[in-house]
């Protein structure tokens, strides 16, 4: 475990899916890390900058394991979820909800199962846990105990089932949490979906696409411009806002010399044999997505061999 100062590395979100919460980054820049809803008071001790010695035996004076401890605080560090931190000043916060600060309410029925409320996230902030309420449209900063509690119903659990650590696992402040938590819409019970208003359809007809294909055009000296998607039916978005950008930049200044070809998608030999026989060597634009460079980097080396003035973008 390194001994320095740590923190939850910015935009670290934590999220609920199918029973399991996940902690990364919503940019899916890096793997999410699986955690339990019995870590977040482990992540609590480094939502600002802290010794890592010093918040293993705070969390060890509450009873966890010292050597689980450094395990999994190496795991964090080397998944990125904690991050190496120098000491700065603590930014003013929205107040912080705690189980002692809550009114007295109606506690609910023992025997009924919660679940956490559809899109559920949590944002580490410097001196709690930030949750949605779509009830209120709002945001509340919750404590390390009431943000457990809440990631503990995960897809659906009686209050009494609840596996917390022992030392959130007593006392009569659970009834008044759990009771706000429902009133806040952040936990709902176990089945209950929100009414969503059905209109009437009507199927519309069938309409053949009047945009050109590139069978519709031919060559004109000018250099032409493919464009690539990875799959049928599922051309990117950018793809397509290049092709409009380069068709329209400054009045349509860069058609003097660009020739863009209609997105069509076609397997790798077809299209080789289809439009690049027809108009040539060129500017070749690939989509992006993770699942497609495979492809991608076969096509831009086939094209590379045949002409190596292909510009593969």
């Amino acid at each position: 475990m390194p001994v320095r100062k740590l923190k939850i590395a910015d935009g670290i979100v934590i999220l609920h899916h199918r029973g399991q919460l996940l902690a990364g980054r919503l940019s899916g820049a890096t793997a999410s890390l699986a955690i339990g809803p019995e870590e977040l008071p482990i992540l609590a001790e480094f939502l600002a900058p802290r010794d890592a010695v010093q918040a293993v035996q705070a969390l060890v004076a509450r009873g966890a394991s010292r050597e689980a401890l450094a395990r999994r605080l190496s795991l964090l560090h080397q998944r990125g979820i904690l991050v190496d931190a120098a000491a700065v000043d603590v930014p003013a916060a929205d107040p912080v909800v705690n189980p002692a600060s809550l009114a007295s309410l109606s506690a609910p029925a023992s025997d009924q199962t919660w679940r956490l409320a559809r899109n559920f996230a949590l944002h580490p902030a410097w001196s709690g846990f930030a949750a949605w309420s779509a009830r209120d449209q709002r945001e509340y900063l919750l404590d390390a105990r009431l943000a457990t509690l809440l990631a503990s119903f995960l897809d659906g659990r009686k209050m009494d089932d609840l596996p917390l650590p022992s030392d959130l696992a007593g006392g009569s402040w659970r009834e008044a949490a759990v009771a706000w938590l429902v009133e806040r819409g952040l936990l709902v019970a176990s089945g209950e979906t929100a009414a969503v208003h059905q209109e009437a359809t009507v199927r519309a007809p069938k309409q053949a696409a009047r945009a050109p294909t590139w069978r519709d055009i031919e060559p004109d000296g000018r250099i032409p411009v493919y464009f690539m998607p990875h799959m049928e039916n599922h051309y990117p978005l950018a793809l397509g806002m290049i092709f409009s950008s380069l068709k329209t930049w400054e009045g349509g200044r860069l058609l003097e010399r660009y020739q863009p070809i209609p997105i069509t998608y076609l397997p790798p030999k077809e299209f080789f044999e289809g439009p690049y026989r027809k108009f040539g060597r060129g500017v070749w634009m690939f989509s992006n997505y993770m699942w497609s460079d495979g492809l991608n980097l076969d096509v831009s080396r086939a094209v590379k061999r045949h002409d190596a003035n292909n510009v593969c973008i």
